[in-house]
């Protein structure tokens, strides 16, 4: 509990989303400047503002996406832009929500299970950094292999973080008909979907 000057309280805001800490007003702006911008159509008409929101093919935004992608990076390297930086990140950022949007439609359950499997991930990481850490500060043999025959890191104080993989989560974590991994669908045509799992 949170207790003011003036004596007001409020609950505590930890585990609260901080739109206000991780959005940028000045990025938000300039979105919906280049989405009002984009309303207008080449016969004269003025879409709905969020007419996107009906449905776009997700294969629309990935292309869509590349090609704002491309117009980012040439202007950062200091190239000729097609549309000007601005517009090629605000026209990005448009193509990821957009895209985002149409997924989490149709996978309601798509966030939180991407919370959860990172979550584990994150702990099993942080877990493995810990224990190379140890490692490191243990007494070595004159090969440099410590008491659970495990090597010192070359260089103290590194830790590689492999990616995640089957065999750190389990021999069940990806699905081996189809390769899907836990936060995913399985693909058209696995046993797996004609099973209902």
């Amino acid at each position: 509990m949170r207790t003011f000057e003036t004596g007001a309280t409020r609950n505590m805001d930890e585990a609260k989303l901080d739109y206000d800490g991780f959005l940028s007003p000045l990025a938000l702006e300039a979105t919906a400047a280049y989405m009002n911008f984009h309303r207008i159509q080449e016969d004269g008409a003025t879409r709905d503002s969020d007419n996107w929101q009906k449905g776009i093919p997700l294969q629309s935004y990935v292309k869509s996406g590349w090609r704002h992608f491309l117009d980012w990076w040439r202007g950062h390297r200091g190239y000729s832009t097609h549309e000007g930086i601005v517009f090629a990140l605000t026209g990005l950022l448009f193509n990821v929500q957009g895209y985002l949007h149409e997924y989490l439609k149709a996978h309601p359950e798509a966030l939180a299970l991407a919370l959860a499997y990172n979550e584990r991930a994150r702990r099993e990481r942080w877990a493995r950094n810990a224990k190379a850490v140890n490692t490191a500060q243990e007494p070595m043999n004159a090969a440099g292999v410590g008491s659970e025959g495990l090597r010192r890191p070359q260089r103290s104080g590194v830790i590689k973080d492999p990616s995640p993989t089957a065999a750190s989560h389990g021999a069940t974590a990806i699905c081996g008909r189809c390769g899907a991994r836990p936060w995913e669908y399985h693909k058209a045509g696995c046993a797996d979907v004609l099973n209902g799992r």
